[in-house]
Parts: C-alpha cells; sequence; structure tokens
C-alpha cells in the first residue's frame, strides 16, 4: 500500500493501481476518461481498482500477503476474479482479462 498527502486534505483518499504491463494501465485508465463505455461513481471506480490490484497481487504470488490484508481467502479472490473477468470483457480488456483469468478459473 502506498500513501501519500502532501498539503492540507481536501478528500477522502483515492487508491493507486501500479501494474508492470502498458496495456493494463491504458485500459484502467479508461475508467477517467469523459464518456466512458460504462459510467461508474468515483466510489465504484475505486472498489474497481482495489479488487483489480488485490487480484493481481494475489496471481503475482503475494498471495498470503493479500489474504492477511484484505481478510479474503481464495474463494473470495476467485469470485472477485470472476467479476473483473466480466467486466473486462464488457469493456474490451484483453489484456485485464488474461492476467485475471488464472484466478476466475480456480475453485
Amino acid at each position: 500500500w502506498l500513501e501519500v498527502a502532501r498539503g492540507a486534505w481536501l478528500s477522502a483518499p483515492r487508491p493507486l493501481l501500479v501494474v508492470d504491463d502498458p496495456c493494463i494501465a491504458s485500459e484502467v485508465q479508461q475508467l477517467l476518461e469523459p464518456g466512458a463505455r460504462f459510467a461508474m461513481s468515483p466510489a465504484q471506480a475505486d472498489a474497481l481498482i482495489v479488487d483489480l490490484g488485490m487480484v493481481l497481487a494475489h496471481a503475482g504470488g503475494a498471495a498470503q500477503e493479500c489474504m492477511m490484508m484484505s481478510g479474503w481467502d481464495h474463494s473470495t479472490v476467485a469470485l472477485k476474479a470472476r467479476r473483473l473477468l466480466l467486466f473486462a470483457c464488457d469493456m474490451g480488456w484483453a489484456a485485464v482479462a488474461g492476467r485475471v483469468l488464472p484466478q476466475a478459473s480456480a475453485n
């Protein structure tokens, strides 16, 4: 987790997703573009980014750390991954779909 503050706090904290794949970054960036395909509130976009970050970290070998931070078990990670996979398919996000697919197919 990363938390940064400078000067006075003007708003609630927002999640930051750092990925090693520019295609994933580009796809997730679409959430912030005006006229996005799916209208989401900032809270919904934040929840999606947190879920995606946890699923990606879990897939990247940090499963124990993610489960400790989030309180999620393997079945919860798989459920979140399935939801993210559906959303990625609806959005046409091939990179996100490809990265969450192994977690989505887990038991």
